[in-house]
């Protein structure tokens, strides 16, 4: 709980099993938790290939998310809350353990690794392991967040752009009662006017990552709806104000 309020390493090694799920002989995936867990988490696939100790814990939260989505859906086969909390302890000691990275030293995949370790920490504090604000946890990880998202705008971009979407939808949704929260919708704003996608389809391309519908699709949805809204309003205002330079111009 200390490390996890002051964002350091945890003075001892993990001394617990590691899949307390496994152990639950009650529990069994049922048909949708099954479904949620061939999508959770694909997209990394093919982004994380370099890092083996985020794969690891990435399969441990998707797991786990998948195991907290079928308690919380009251499935007779779920599991039983003491596996539940011990998994997801499991996982913010592991997500704890990881060491941050230098964002100024440009590498594309030091980069990536810091946007998904960041935002990770932040789908656990909105998911699996959440902290009071008062704690203050979540303004500075929102604020890690943006500084990742402020470096890796350029190469990262290129290589896989939906991994930045989604981490800045993680951190516009955990940003709602921050000042940061303007930033990340100004950010999306750039990004809806070069990808052009409705909700509907983002949301799709969302689940591949770290989401559970239950907190982050209501909040998500608002989120896109106002950084649309945002581009379209500066669309309209470019347009406006190039006329009028047109109408203006003297002709030769």
């Amino acid at each position: 709980m200390y490390a996890t309020r002051v964002g350091t390493t945890p003075r001892f090694p993990w001394r617990h099993a590691i899949q307390p799920l496994q152990s639950d002989r009650d529990y069994v995936l049922d048909m949708h938790a099954q479904q949620l867990l061939a999508t959770l988490g694909s997209a990394f696939d093919t982004i994380l290939g370099s890092h083996p100790r985020l794969v690891e814990l990435l399969a441990l939260m998707c797991g786990t998310t998948v195991a907290l989505d079928q308690y919380h859906r009251n499935s007779p086969m779920a599991p039983s809350l003491p596996a539940l909390v011990g998994a997801r302890n499991a996982v913010q000691h592991g997500l704890l353990c990881l060491p941050p990275t230098d964002l100024t030293a440009g590498n594309h995949r030091l980069l990536t690794y810091e946007i998904c370790r960041v935002s990770m920490l932040v789908f656990s504090d909105m998911v699996l392991f959440p902290m009071s604000p008062a704690t203050g946890v979540n303004a500075r990880l929102v604020t890690s967040l943006r500084d990742a998202l402020h470096f890796s705008q350029g190469e990262v971009w290129d290589a896989c752009p939906t991994l930045l979407i989604w981490a800045a939808m993680l951190g516009g949704i955990a940003s709602s009662s921050t000042p940061h929260r303007s930033w990340y919708v100004n950010f999306l704003q750039e990004q809806s006017l070069l990808l052009s996608v409705s909700w509907e389809i983002l949301e799709d391309v969302m689940s591949t990552y770290l989401w559970w519908d239950y907190v982050c699709s209501g909040p998500g949805e608002k989120l896109w709806r106002e950084a649309c809204s945002c581009a379209g309003q500066s669309v309209v205002k470019y347009k406006v104000a190039y006329q009028q330079e047109d109408q203006t111009a003297s002709p030769l």
